[in-house]
């Protein structure tokens, strides 16, 4: 199983581990691969470097996160130029999800979430990729 997660998905498991999210990253481990971008990349760093984020995890341990998702992640290099969701930001996942030939995207992002399934990518909240795949 091939697996975009979006940005909000990690910067929650970052900041907030949880046994959740925790089970959902083993399984991909298990069972699948991740998926990342030049482009998904950056927005983690950039959101796990700001400032606000300080009062739940160090910068150094931010760095250790990315590092570790990079790290057991498979990098993919985006082909496609999607413009689909209503907030243009989040196109970039799209695009991955389709370059990549992912099986799914995993969103916390409602503009994600609400498109359903895209070219043939399902996209699920955390809890229904869980209780539809995890164990």
């Amino acid at each position: 199983m091939r697996v975009v997660f979006d940005t909000n998905i990690l910067v929650s498991f970052a900041i907030r581990p949880n046994r959740a999210l925790e089970r959902m990253f083993d399984h991909i481990a298990v069972h699948g691969r991740s998926l990342v971008s030049e482009d998904t990349i950056d927005e983690l760093f950039d959101v796990l470097s700001r400032d606000k984020f300080r009062k739940y995890i160090p910068l150094n341990m931010s760095l250790d996160f990315i590092d570790w998702y990079v790290g057991i992640s498979e990098q993919v290099l985006v082909t496609d130029k999607i413009v689909a969701c209503r907030d243009p930001k989040d196109d970039k996942f799209l695009a991955l999800a389709v370059s990549g030939r992912a099986d799914c995207i995993v969103a916390g992002d409602l503009d994600l979430v609400e498109m359903v399934q895209f070219d043939g990518v399902a996209v699920f909240r955390p809890s229904d990729f869980l209780s539809r795949f995890v164990r």
